[in-house]
């Protein structure tokens, strides 16, 4: 079953459990400009409202995907680093 369709028969016999699904991309050592091709590429397949979380290096990965998604007018809802990674919560409008 795709998690779309998941997301679709869980959102609408338990809608309370729908945040809970939330479809995750790791782009750790992926490097620019491909890490922000394929985070644009799967987030262009989501409806909007949608939730994804994305993971990409510290550093110059994670500053030029943060740009570039804001710059294509997705919204960021969370930023938090760890160790060697950020990880992005964000929301397609």
């Amino acid at each position: 079953m795709s998690q779309s369709l998941l997301r679709g028969v869980v959102g609408f016999l338990f809608p309370c459990y729908l945040p809970l699904i939330m479809n995750e991309l790791n782009l750790k050592g992926v490097k620019c400009p491909l890490n922000f091709v394929k985070a644009k590429l799967a987030l262009e397949k989501m409806a909007v409202g949608e939730e994804m979380k994305i993971l990409v290096d510290l550093g110059e990965s994670a500053e030029s995907v943060t740009k570039s998604l804001l710059q294509e007018g997705y919204m960021i809802l969370s930023q938090n680093e760890n160790t060697d990674l950020l990880e992005l919560i964000v929301k397609v409008s």
